[in-house]
């Protein structure tokens, strides 16, 4: 089943200074944990602007401090959900997802990383969310995220030459360039400090289709062997930052950024 649908516009906000009052003070401190389990523990290096005992995701029950009492209220917490302290990130996305009940309204490792497939996928939702429940809000603030996208956005997301983000001591990642309708896919191996092209797939796009999750579904031929096909998701969530895997069950994701 695929989806499509325009943001609303912006109505007048309601009074948010609570929910604002509450980020701003724990933008300076985060209350110590009762607990391990209260709030987590994460390094001082992940979590620089607070001490070792905050955490970089922070479990429900710091979320459950904050005032939501209506689902316009969730705009609110958007600014909070981009903010740059990761602390601040995971404290409004918990939220979010008690809300909107992404993945059983649990915590999701990674997600307070807006490079994390999970962050993106929160923010999807929550444009479906507000949408289905008819809250008004501003196409601003969703700004340079993808969280809605068409068939034809294809070019102008994907375009370009891609690289897979792997670890120093990796020797293998992949390299994807895209010149619609043209897609090269490339296996590179590490050599003396190089990355030598060891296999080419060329295909050209047969076929876009947007999933429920703001994917580009997109079916290939090959170009020696027309009649083959074959499916890629690709999941862009910024200019600069995209996931891609092989469309079959048994495909993992993996991380691409763009190349400079």
């Amino acid at each position: 089943m695929f989806i499509s649908y325009q943001m609303m516009a912006l109505e007048a906000p309601s009074d948010h200074a609570e929910i604002d009052t509450l980020f701003h003070r724990w933008e300076s401190a985060l209350p110590a944990p009762v607990s391990y389990e209260d709030n987590g523990l994460c390094s001082a290096s992940k979590c620089p602007n607070h001490p070792v005992y905050s955490a970089s995701f922070l479990t429900i029950s710091m979320a459950n401090r904050v005032p939501v009492r209506q689902d316009s209220d969730l705009t609110a917490l958007l600014k909070w959900a981009k903010h740059s302290d990761a602390c601040i990130r995971a404290i409004a996305l918990g939220v979010i997802v008690k809300r909107i009940g992404f993945d059983q309204n649990e915590f999701v490792i990674g997600m307070e990383d807006p490079e994390c497939k999970a962050y993106h996928h929160i923010m999807v939702l929550l444009t479906q969310y507000l949408h289905n429940k008819k809250v008004n809000y501003d196409n601003a603030l969703f700004d340079g995220m993808f969280v809605i996208v068409k068939p034809n956005d294809v070019s102008a997301l994907v375009s370009g030459k891609w690289e897979e983000v792997v670890t120093a001591d990796s020797r293998l990642r992949e390299q994807l360039t895209f010149d619609e309708p043209n897609f090269l896919l490339e296996t590179l191996t590490s050599s003396n400090g190089q990355w030598l092209s060891e296999h080419q797939l060329k295909s050209k796009v047969e076929a876009v289709e947007i999933t429920n999750e703001q994917q580009l579904l997109i079916t290939f031929s090959h170009y020696v062997s027309p009649g083959k096909k074959m499916t890629f998701l690709l999941w862009p969530l910024s200019q600069d930052i995209m996931w891609l895997r092989h469309s079959t069950k048994f495909g993992a994701w993996k991380k691409f950024h763009r190349a400079k």
